[in-house]
């Protein structure tokens, strides 16, 4: 049997927020094309780490953006400091 060998992902990108960290890694497929990997972790009450992660293939990822954007629509987004 063939062993697979583990690809180094194409982008990771963090975003601290507070207590919360988002991972942000866009990996290839077997069929060579990228998928997003959107991962949050945090530590519960008890102080135990929690990571949750959410998948999003190259053919999602469109109407994943365009929902987003809308989403955000909603949120009154300060700008970046040193803007």
């Amino acid at each position: 049997m063939q062993e697979k060998v583990k690809q180094p992902p194409v982008y990771s990108g963090v975003c601290k927020s507070g207590k919360r960290v988002f991972f942000f890694d866009v990996k290839k497929a077997s069929n060579n094309t990228n998928y997003l990997i959107v991962s949050e972790s945090s530590f519960d009450k008890e102080g135990n780490k929690r990571r949750n992660s959410l998948m999003i293939f190259n053919n999602e990822l469109s109407p994943f953006i365009e929902e987003l954007k809308k989403a955000a629509e909603h949120f009154e987004i300060p700008e970046p400091a040193g803007v």
